[in-house]
């Protein structure tokens, strides 16, 4: 006898989209014409990634938190959205996200330590625009602004036999911990310290505002969304050149209707 095994994410999806979907019926098939004014719950995770984009010269530097040219610094993203429509398919998003930013970076492991994290949140306010082609099956093109603000990162030490000092006082072989303000060291306000970075005595700033746009595809409870951000703020991660930090997202999440 045959032995079926069950995938449980699939399990899982497969009884999502069986349930029945709280959709607008089309009038005339027309995809515009959407009259749904339910207030949307979002459960959000998925991925993102940052960069800092300096021009100067005629030239155009990407490169990630350690100076290397054309990388992201990634991460994880989870949070939860809020999203409804005012008028014929013309509405808002908003909510409130956690950030989870990972380096293992050569650089990192070239000064004594094994790993970089950095925490954060992240707040959007998009103006939406849903559209249904198809019964069940929305496009929601996206635009307005995101707000990041990077509460606190570590540098994790490497293994135990590592040497090197810290310019806090701690040494490595222990988990050392700094507050991400501007860059700034003295007694009342801890930044990354200057040395672990190859911007010429300067450090990115811990908050950032980007104009941002992308496109959300729906169906049924499960929405696919991808954002691309372009940061308004300056950075001055060198000395006489602006910097500003991009970044690129996409979720998963499950939408759900609280009418």
């Amino acid at each position: 006898m045959k032995r079926f095994v069950v995938n449980p994410m699939a399990a899982i999806l497969l009884l999502l989209m069986s349930l029945p979907a709280n959709t607008v019926a089309q009038e005339k098939g027309n995809m515009f014409s959407i009259d749904d004014e339910d207030l949307y719950v979002g459960i959000n995770a998925g991925w993102v990634a940052k960069e800092w984009v300096t021009s100067s010269g005629g030239r155009t530097l990407h490169e990630d938190l350690w100076g290397n040219r054309d990388k992201f610094l990634h991460g994880l993203q989870i949070g939860l959205s809020l999203q409804k429509s005012v008028y014929k398919g013309i509405g808002f998003r908003t909510g409130l996200s956690y950030e989870w930013y990972i380096s293992t970076s050569k650089y990192i492991k070239e000064r004594g330590f094994s790993r970089f994290n950095e925490h954060g949140l992240y707040l959007p306010l998009h103006i939406t625009f849903r559209m249904m082609p198809f019964r069940n099956f929305s496009i929601i093109p996206h635009a307005g602004f995101g707000f990041n603000w990077a509460i606190y990162g570590n540098f994790k030490s490497g293994p135990i036999g590592s040497t090197g000092s810290i310019s806090n006082g701690g040494s490595i072989g222990e988990s050392i911990f700094f507050a991400v303000t501007d860059g700034i060291i003295n007694s009342n306000r801890r930044g990354y310290p200057y040395e672990y970075f190859d911007y010429n005595n300067h450090s990115p700033h811990h908050w950032n505002v980007q104009a941002e746009a992308g496109l959300a595809l729906r169906f049924k409870m499960v929405e696919l969304s991808f954002t691309y951000a372009w940061g308004l703020n300056r950075h001055w991660l060198y000395e006489d050149v602006p910097s500003h930090q991009n970044k690129l997202s996409a979720n998963l999440s499950i939408v759900l209707s609280t009418d």
